[in-house]
């Protein structure tokens, strides 16, 4: 898999180390048992990267890591001097769980002497249950004012829930996609849809041309094109989200006119009984 395909970032400034794009080792996770990469092979010093917070603000440090829909999050694996972090996934943050790590330098004469969590190395192991999953975030629970994170691994895996299979990355049919939109009942969208066209137009124009160009060039237009297959990517998939959102609202006015109907009924109902229960009473007192 490519790099490329994966992000990572932090609400925190990176101080030191490597840079968020070759912070992370990329990993097949098995489809059927969790394998923990071995210590050796999950350090490493040119991946190590230190995260800390200038301004001394009150936000926790947060680590996000987000796939293209071609692949799922399957689990992580990281070693850093936080000994809780809390874990998030989507896009909207779903709290997951609340982490400890493993302390895996307990035996460190000098780390113990000086008794500073800064000296200290937690591992963590978490699968990630839900299936589907593109995008994580971590939350490292600590007051210290710089987080180093010296090596984190994420398994991946082929995305049942994917908008596109793997044999057509970076292609997009705009005919699909208009169909798409079109098919939308809310009369509001044809404007963004026709832009959304022509942008997807103008992008493969972009890719055919390139494709033109003279074998001197061959390996600038090769990294344009894997610069226009995640623009094309992030394009496709902000489209699938925003029909899903359409389709949600839909259920939802559905769900609400259905509420409404069966709150009639009762009504009726509990108007029937209150006479049933006036004429039985009337026909007591007249015995």
């Amino acid at each position: 898999m490519n790099k490329n395909y994966i992000q990572l970032t932090s609400n925190w400034s990176r101080s030191g180390g490597c840079d968020f794009h070759e912070a992370f080792l990329l990993q097949t996770a098995d489809p059927d048992i969790f394998i923990k990469p071995p210590l050796d092979e999950l350090l490493d010093e040119k991946r190590a990267i230190l995260l800390s917070n200038p301004k001394l603000e009150e936000q926790k440090c947060e680590l996000c890591a987000q796939l293209f829909p071609h692949y799922k999050i399957q689990a992580f694996n990281m070693v850093c001097n936080v000994p809780k972090i809390e874990i998030f996934q989507g896009p909207l943050k779903e709290y997951k769980e609340t982490a400890y790590g493993l302390l895996i330098n307990e035996a460190d004469d000098e780390a113990e002497s000086h008794n500073n969590l800064e000296l200290h190395c937690y591992r963590y192991d978490v699968e990630v249950d839900k299936s589907g999953v593109t995008e994580i975030t971590i939350r490292f629970l600590t007051s210290l004012s710089e987080v180093c994170i010296f090596g984190i691994c994420i398994q991946f895996a082929p995305n049942p829930n994917g908008i596109t299979s793997l044999n057509t990355v970076g292609r997009i049919n705009v005919e699909n996609v208009q169909s798409m939109l079109a098919n939308s009942a809310r009369k509001t969208t044809t404007a963004p849809a026709e832009k959304y066209k022509k942008f997807l137009e103008a992008i493969i124009k972009s890719g055919n041309s390139s494709a033109a160009k003279s074998s001197a060039l061959h390996d600038e237009s090769e990294g344009r094109l894997v610069e226009t297959n995640l623009n094309n990517d992030k394009i496709e998939f902000e489209t699938i989200r925003y029909l899903m959102d359409h389709i949600d609202l839909r259920f939802k006015e559905f769900e609400s006119v259905i509420q409404q109907r069966i709150d009639e009924i009762e009504q009726r109902q509990s108007a029937k009984l209150d006479r049933i229960l006036n004429m039985l009473e009337k026909q007591q007192n007249r015995d």
